[in-house]
């Protein structure tokens, strides 16, 4: 999803969730939203949805939006 959708997402009211913003070592930058992100079970979560490029030394930086 782009920053803007992500952005739009944290702005809801009805909706209660994080921003995740991945900065891969190529320079791409990729952007998540999770909902009901209370507990470290959330965190988990979003760590294994980009996973794979953990695993492969591929990601720089992890930033966690609130809002």
């Amino acid at each position: 999803m782009t920053r803007q959708e992500m952005q739009a997402k944290l702005n809801r009211k009805d909706i209660a969730g994080v921003g995740v913003k991945v900065t891969l070592w190529n320079g791409d930058t990729r952007y998540y939203f999770y909902e009901d992100f209370e507990d470290s079970k959330g965190v988990d979560r979003a760590a294994k949805h980009f996973s794979n490029e953990i695993n492969h030394d591929r990601v720089r930086r992890v930033e966690y939006i609130y809002n």
